[in-house]
């Protein structure tokens, strides 16, 4: 028998499948919300990776000794766009990105590899990049890429440089990408199982309460 002629011949069935449907509709609706809730808070665990835009509680880092101090930090850079100008190259390793020659409030300069800039602007009129970390290596072997830095202003420091790029994994985990694919995945499974098994509680609650015959089977006098 098909739900339709199931539906004509019982109509207590149609009424508890739509009482059902109702409150699965509204549970599936609060799916979004609930997956925004939880990626919130696994992306409030990662306010300080490297890569993400400075936070209230990120390190200022002014001078290399700021930046050899902490895990994490941000360069503090007197114009938002000037910093690019002072040296940079394209590094074409497995993480491809530019790398330039970055001026510090000190006056020391360091070299600064970015993908995506994601500035901060402060009080004072001075800008954060990016927030990041120390990443130690000898620009020294890589000649071409440390001519093209230095061909106006020498770098203080060539044994390390500061990595400025997200780790494209960690982001993933509360990215709007993966909200909506969550989203997609958990919304109907909700409403489809919310629906059925109140469905099936509702026709259980009302055969036991005499209100409704069994599916199967005359009702009991």
């Amino acid at each position: 028998m098909g739900f339709t002629k199931l539906f004509m011949a019982r109509a207590d069935l149609a009424i508890e499948f739509l009482i059902a449907a109702g409150v699965g509709i509204l549970a599936a609706k609060a799916v979004p919300s609930l997956v925004d809730n939880y990626y919130d808070k696994v992306a409030a665990e990662h306010v300080e990776d490297v890569g993400l835009k400075a936070s209230e509680s990120t390190v200022w880092a002014n001078s290399i000794s700021d930046i050899l101090s902490n895990d994490t930090f941000s360069i503090v850079v007197k114009d938002r766009d000037e910093y690019k100008f002072d040296g940079s190259a394209y590094w074409r390793d497995e993480d491809p990105s530019e790398i330039y020659n970055v001026e510090l409030m000190s006056g020391e300069r360091v070299a600064v590899r970015i993908q995506n800039e994601y500035l901060k602007e402060n009080d004072d009129g001075t800008y954060l990049l990016n927030i990041g970390r120390v990443q130690d290596y000898d620009l020294t072997a890589e000649p071409d890429i440390l001519e093209e830095l230095q061909e106006d202003y020498d770098l203080d420091r060539t044994d390390f440089y500061v990595d400025l790029r997200s780790d494209v994994t960690e982001g993933r985990k509360y990215s709007e990408g993966t909200r909506e694919k969550t989203t997609d995945l958990i919304q109907p499974f909700t409403g489809i199982l919310v629906t059925a098994v109140l469905w099936v509680l509702l026709h259980v609650l009302t055969v036991k309460l005499g209100i409704a015959p069994k599916l199967f089977g005359r009702r009991k006098e």
